[in-house]
């Protein structure tokens, strides 16, 4: 066993010079006498020139075989190897990478390298002019082959007593250059830390490093090579070697070459088969060793190599873009501080997926900078797929813009676009939009002058009563046309009014309207109360005759045939002829919830039933003007004390019920209490009533009589607007503290005026109230929709000696001969008439003398009228107290009369009986002055209607102060 290490190792010492290092195992490298680093384009690339790696394209695997010095007797000397090259990117932009390994084995010694390598362009492409840098990682191993001892062997020879291998690295590198086709360079230096790859680790075996560069030369008939290799350590100082070798190719396929080195001289041919996909290949070379022992014993080495070379896979279409025209911001006209939408079609016209692509939003400012609109946004979309991005943005500042939307762009060199996609086409990355950003308008009015004063003013207020009933001559079925006012009234508030509809009964008078059906007759005249109505502008899908259910010969105004008296007996045959109007909701409007007390009980507990009704109020009332919410608490007739408990269960189930509804439903809300045996005393129910639409009085014309002005009564009302997106129409008006617009100074399109001259009267030519409030008022629509609603500071009509004012309320009208109210709507509106009169006591502005003044027609005996008319007054005055009470949240009655004294009030009632048929003054804005009109004409049916009540009239007076 001693015997055939000592050969082996005679043996290394001999070959040693003559085939260099254990890598170099290229068939073709060595068949051209090593002169390799200019051409190493394929799998070997690593183990010649790691620089080469990256400067071809197809993927490459080389499979090597040697056998060393055939005829050696003692040992089979012999070597393989595999290498492959791999490029990480189809676009060849991320480098390449190597990988081999190359093992050489005899009987007794073995020896291994590992090589791992990277590569990457400098410049230039693949295949082409190019220049490219690599380098290795190197691990060596060394050994005996333990299979190869002998039996006889001893473990402990002092041969192995530093052990049976050793492992070292190293590393290399490499550049390969190649200027133009026919020219190419390469250089590379190997065993930088030359490496011991001794198994004893002495230093006697390290590798010396080696400097390597080549020229290759590209002709059509030939290739020569010539490479020089400087050895930091060689033998006999011979650190310098020359490499010559060529190559000569037939055709595509065979290649035959020859190549010379100090030690060897070396033939080789090869053979090649390209295909479309993948080519392979075949080297041999057959070296002979020159001027050593080998030499003279005709040793000489072969070497075989396959190669495979995999044509790169193509390199797929990349193609990004904003789809044209898809680029919308929205709205594209906004005002400054609000968000738009801006989108984009982007779509991928290549034929793969497109990972983590930036895509950037931005505009130029008014300073020329280019501005991110928003952070950059990342998507991932594929093939062929076109997605939509939306994103939100508030405009910083106003002007007009250009939205600019650029897929695969990270924004950093705007307005030009890079990215990281290596496209086809980059002209359709971007796409734009066009938006205006406008200033919120702008303006201030405000009058010359903020006060009028009059010397003195006497101001009339009253109210004008609304009787729903329409009368008839004898037989006749003609609607009168002094009927018309009442019924243009009623069909207006119909029309604004979208849930409430209109019922017409008709009758006849059984002692004057002699014709044969009657019956008849009755309808007949209800369907001519629906015609007119319709044709004043009543909706006519809301309006019915009925004409059932009820008896159309049923009287209202007594029994004409018992009274013996031939005036009243003709008055209330002619009540009779009429058709009376009665409104309700439509199909599924209509509610009715109650609250449940427990016993001695006012406070409200048990309210499910009303709270699930909550929003259905809300909408009855935000659809419908007219509309609302009774609250009423019953007792039974007679029961004074349970009356005062029903009137408080109501009064704070209606408190409860405003704290749900919000405030600005607080005043239509209204409390009510009734006598009623069929209902239990402990239950307040909780219903919409919509007979404001015909019950509701007219609002009142304020008349001014007798009054003086101080001064000039023109005033300038000036305007200063600004606005930014052009106006599209404006309107000065004049508001009262609620505000309702008492005058329109102007209105229109186009050019807001500068200036309005105005006389302090409102619409219908009156001087405005010198009790009240007032502002001028400007509102702006700009073309963007936007609006401009500004006021001015307070005007207000001063009077500097004396100011009266008289002020009638209706309070409620009664039927025929009774004290019994028309309806539920007007009852309840004891309460509206009460926050009437606490509103001008608490002004502290007046001494007020409020009388309850009850009336009656002129049917019937004079005192007996008399004496109605004290009831009725007596029976409101007590409910306005009872009301005021409940508003003003005093204890008793006692702290009312301290509360009247103290704010200047007297409140009282009187029964006038038939004595003051209702007379009222309105303001005729065609003559500029009030007209007093008797609409309480007893001499008609309707104007004896207007007698049966009871008004509340104010008298206030203000004095100047001292």
């Amino acid at each position: 066993m001693k015997r055939q290490l000592t050969v082996a190792l005679i043996i290394l010492c001999i070959i040693g010079s003559s085939f260099g290092q254990v890598d170099e195992t290229s068939a073709r490298a060595l068949g051209m006498g090593g002169a390799y680093s200019a051409l190493s384009l394929d799998g070997n690339a690593p183990g010649w020139n790691p620089g080469a790696m990256d400067a071809f394209k197809r993927m490459a695997l080389s499979l090597n075989y040697s056998t060393f010095h055939l005829g050696i007797t003692d040992d089979f000397l012999q070597e393989g190897g595999i290498s492959y090259v791999l490029h990480l990117d189809r676009k060849f932009r991320y480098g390449s990478i190597g990988i081999g390994y190359t093992q050489f084995l005899s009987d007794v010694y073995s020896q291994g390298k590992l090589t791992l390598g990277y590569a990457k362009r400098l410049w230039g492409e693949p295949d082409g002019r190019c220049v490219s840098l690599g380098a290795n990682f190197s691990l060596w191993r060394s050994g005996f082959n333990e299979a190869g001892y002998s039996p006889e062997f001893d473990p402990a020879d002092p041969l192995l007593r530093d052990g049976a291998s050793s492992m070292v690295y190293s590393a290399e590198g490499g550049i390969y250059i190649r200027p133009n086709e026919w020219l190419s360079f390469g250089a590379g230096v190997k065993n930088i830390t030359q490496p011991d790859i001794s198994i004893s680790q002495d230093g006697s075996s390290k590798l010396p490093m080696k400097v390597r560069a080549g020229l290759g030369l590209d002709f059509d008939f030939i290739t020569p090579v010539l490479e020089v290799e400087y050895a930091t350590e060689a033998p006999a100082d011979n650190n310098i070697d020359f490499h010559i070798g060529a190559e000569k190719t037939f055709g595509n396929n065979i290649a035959v070459r020859a190549g010379w080195n100090r030690y060897e001289t070396a033939l080789g041919i090869g053979y090649i088969s390209w295909g479309e996909k993948f080519s392979w290949g075949i080297d041999y070379a057959a070296l002979y060793p020159l001027g050593t022992q080998l030499s003279k014993d005709y040793l000489t080495t072969h070497r075989i190599t396959f190669n495979l070379l995999v044509e790169p896979p193509p390199i797929p279409v990349e193609d990004l873009a904003i789809v044209e025209n898809s680029v919308t911001v929205i709205p594209s006209r906004i005002v400054l501080g609000q968000e738009v939408t801006i989108s984009a079609q982007i779509e991928n016209r290549g034929e793969i997926m497109e990972k983590k692509v930036p895509v950037s939003i931005y505009y130029q400012d008014k300073d020329e900078n280019w501005v991110l609109a928003l952070p950059i946004e990342k998507i991932i979309i594929k093939s062929g797929e076109v997605i939509t991005l939306k994103k939100k943005f508030v405009p910083p500042v106003a002007g007009n813009y250009t939205i600019y939307v650029a897929v695969d762009d990270y924004g950093k060199n705007l307005p030009a676009i890079g990215g990281r996609v290596e496209e086809v086409d980059e002209d359709n990355n971007v796409g734009f939009a066009d938006i205006a950003i406008f200033h919120r308008p702008e303006g201030d009015i405000e009058p010359m002058e903020h006060t009028l004063n009059v010397s003195k003013l006497l101001l009339y207020q009253e109210e004008e009563p609304i009787i729903p009933i329409v009368f008839f001559d004898e037989k006749s079925t003609t609607v009168d046309y002094r009927f018309d006012r009442m019924l243009s009234i009623v069909a207006n508030r119909l029309s604004t009014n979208p849930d409430i509809q209109l019922e017409l009964q008709g009758y006849y008078d059984h002692g004057t309207d002699e014709v044969s059906d009657p019956i008849q007759l009755a309808f007949q005249r209800a369907e001519e109360v629906k015609k007119r109505i319709i044709s004043l502008g009543a909706p006519a899908e809301r309006i019915t005759v009925r004409r059932d259910g009820y008896d159309p010969g049923e009287s209202r105004a007594g029994l004409p045939e018992e009274q013996v008296i031939p005036r009243d007996k003709k008055m209330m045959h002619q009540e009779n002829r009429r058709v009376e109007l009665s409104v309700w909701f439509t199909e599924g409007k209509d509610f009715r919830a109650k609250i449940s007390f427990d016993e001695n009980s006012t406070t409200p507990q048990h309210t499910e039933d009303v709270a699930r009704f909550i929003p259905t109020m809300r909408s009855l009332m935000n659809n419908n003007e007219e509309v609302i919410i009774l609250v009423e608490g019953y007792a039974m007739p007679g029961d004074e004390v349970g009356a005062s408990v029903a009137f408080q269960r109501a009064a704070n189930t209606a408190k409860w019920l405003k704290n749900q509804l919000g405030e600005e439903y607080h005043r239509r809300v209204y409390i009510h209490q009734t006598y009623e045996s069929a209902v239990p005393s402990n239950e307040v129910y909780v219903f919409p009533n919509p007979e404001g639409v015909i019950y509701r009085p007219k609002e009142a014309d304020r008349v001014l009589e007798d009054y003086t002005i101080e001064g000039s009564e023109e005033n300038l009302v000036k305007i200063d607007a600004h606005i930014d997106a052009g106006v599209d129409s404006f309107a000065v008006s004049v508001v009262d503290e609620n505000a309702n617009v008492v005058r329109v100074l102007a209105a229109g399109k186009g050019q807001v005026p500068n200036g309005i001259a105005w006389d302090w009267r409102d619409e219908a030519g009156m001087l405005l109230d010198f009790d009240e409030k007032y502002f001028a008022k400007l509102q702006v629509w700009d073309k963007m929709g936007e609006q401009l609603v500004t006021k001015s500071d307070t005007m207000a009509i001063k009077v500097t000696k004396q100011g009266k004012r008289i002020e009638s309320l209706v309070i409620v009208l009664f039927m025929f001969n009774e004290d019994v109210p028309q309806s539920k709507f007007l009852e309840s509106r004891v309460e509206y008439v009460a926050r009437r009169l606490i509103y001008r006591a608490e002004k502290r502005q007046f001494e007020i003398l409020a009388l309850v003044a009850g009336h009656t027609d002129s049917i019937g005996p004079e005192y007996a009228n008399l004496e109605l008319s004290k009831e009725r007054a007596v029976r409101e005055l007590q409910k306005i107290r009872k009301y005021m009470i409940y508003l003003l949240e005093l204890e008793d009655e006692t702290a009312l009369d301290s509360w009247l004294k103290e704010h200047n009030v007297v409140l009282r009632a009187k029964g006038y009986g038939e004595r003051e048929p209702y007379t009222i003054r309105r303001w005729n804005p065609e003559t500029q002055q009030g007209e007093i009109v008797k609409i309480g004409d007893n001499s008609y049916p309707e104007g004896r209607t207007v007698n049966r009540r009871v008004i509340l009239e104010m008298k206030s007076q203000k004095l100047p102060q001292q």
